[in-house]
């Protein structure tokens, strides 16, 4: 038939997201430094160069380049490419009874919730600064909320099971989240660099290991090696360090309200990164 396009193979679709988690990876740790283990702060460089665009992780087929290919791309791609799954340990408890039917909405802290300095500029006002101790150095540091951040927390915190999930070191974590979120109405579910698994000096969140349904996984992060073991559970978003314009975390609102009465992440994910938030 004219105009036919045939969809990508399943093993077509593994070789093209192997090739695409290398590419990622090179593009993202390039932009960085290597990571130092001692360093309070974890903060990642988006590597713009290893993305389709600022909605989607998933660049189109050349062969094909259409939405509709990618749709199909990301329908025949893998799931789960954890190397961990012979692992029987769960990171977070069973859910409690009154959160045990909501979707788990894992949310990455520095340049996608906010962003911290220890060196503070002069014309920039921060919501907030503190001291906290690592490894027997004080460190000062200046926190900048991203525009309705506020708002967003409060939106998730009754909707989602939510986890926190950081590559920066769980003291300056907890102080960061005791500030923004002082009542704990997000619950207590945080997880820090040692949760995440090192593979080339880069660390990535691996979502097998929270013990909870990969279907009910959400993750928003600004990295994408943050999610390389799961890349049809994540919502990319822009790298964030003080754009007071920014409006990305309010456009998630509509998405998630999709998401929260969802069977499974991926019938509204795999849409959503193939199209874009326009659809």
């Amino acid at each position: 038939m004219k105009g036919r396009t045939d969809g990508p193979t399943t093993s077509g679709a593994f070789a093209f997201f192997a090739n695409y988690r290398v590419q990622a990876e090179n593009a993202t740790r390039a932009c960085n430094p290597p990571t130092q283990d001692n360093r309070l702060i974890t903060q990642v460089t988006e590597a713009v160069s290893a993305v389709d665009s600022l909605q989607s992780f998933i660049p189109v087929d050349p062969t094909k380049g259409t939405p509709s290919s990618r749709l199909l791309l990301l329908q025949s791609s893998p799931i789960n490419t954890s190397p961990n799954i012979l692992n029987t340990r769960s990171f977070l408890p069973p859910p409690v009874l009154s959160r045990r039917e909501r979707i788990t909405l894992v949310l990455d802290v520095d340049e996608t919730l906010l962003h911290s300095t220890e060196t503070p500029k002069s014309e920039c006002r921060y919501d907030a600064h503190f001291e906290v101790e690592h490894e027997s150095t004080v460190h000062r540091v200046y926190v900048k909320f991203r525009p309705y951040l506020l708002e967003f927390l409060d939106l998730v915190c009754t909707r989602f099971e939510v986890v926190i999930f950081t590559a920066s070191v769980s003291s300056y974590c907890n102080c960061v989240m005791d500030i923004i979120d002082p009542r704990g109405k997000l619950g207590s579910l945080r997880l820090f660099r040692e949760h995440c698994t090192k593979r080339n000096g880069s660390y990535i969140k691996d979502l097998f290991l929270l013990g909870r349904e990969l279907s009910k996984i959400v993750i928003i992060d600004n990295s994408p090696t943050a999610y390389l073991f799961q890349q049809r559970n994540a919502i990319p978003i822009k790298t964030w360090t003080g754009d007071e314009n920014d409006t990305e975390l309010l456009k998630l609102f509509f998405l998630l309200g999709k998401l929260e009465c969802c069977q499974s992440v991926y019938d509204i994910l795999d849409e959503y990164n193939a199209y874009g938030p326009q659809r």
